[in-house]
Formats: structure tokens, sequence, C-alpha cells
């Protein structure tokens, strides 16, 4: 299952980056923004759990900005993390194609 989340880029295009890459980033995007939307309305009805019950809106509160640090911070090492992996397979068909091109003799047409 781990080839899956980790297919690397062909070989012959190094430079070209698809829209997949786009949308694997948007995915880690996602929790993210769903979490601070809940920290916005959370702050926007404030006022109207406090008055129901004080010590719940700031426990619930309080716990829904906890969350959005912890997941900003697993949200940035996500990037960190597939910038290391591409960084590894860019390495690796460094030394496929070294490889390759040593062992094509070389013509002297």
């Amino acid at each position: 299952m781990n080839q899956v989340l980790t297919v690397p880029r062909r070989l012959d295009d190094r430079g070209a980056v698809s829209s997949w890459s786009y949308a694997v980033k948007g995915l880690f995007l996602l929790p993210l923004l769903i979490q601070a939307t809940i920290v916005i309305y959370d702050s926007l009805s404030f006022r109207y759990g406090w008055t129901v019950s004080p010590v719940n809106t700031i426990v619930g509160t309080a716990l829904s900005i906890t969350f959005l640090v912890a997941i900003a911070g697993l949200t940035f090492l996500s990037f960190l993390l597939s910038g290391e992996i591409d960084g590894i397979w860019r390495g690796m068909a460094d030394a496929i194609e070294s490889a390759q091109s040593e062992e094509r003799p070389e013509s002297n047409d």
C-alpha cells in the first residue's frame, strides 16, 4: 500500500509538474481550512455560548484553537515531508540516469 502513495515521476519529464501534485497539496490544506472555519464560527458564537454555559464555552473555544494549532503544525510537517520525498526521488532519478549513461558505450561515429 505504501507504493500507491509514493510513485515516482518518470525520468524523462523532470521539469514538468503535473496538476495532480497541486491537488495533493490542496488535500494537505483541507483539514486546516475546516478547523479554521470551526474556530471562526466558535468565535462568532462565543457571546451566545457564554450566556448558556461560560465554562463549556471557554473549554470548547480553547480546544478548537488547540486543535487548529496542532493541525497547522501537522500540515507544515506534511509539506516538509513531501519536499523531502521529492528530493529522494530526484536523487534516485539522478543515480539511475548516471548509471545508465555509464553503461552505454560511447559511439565515435
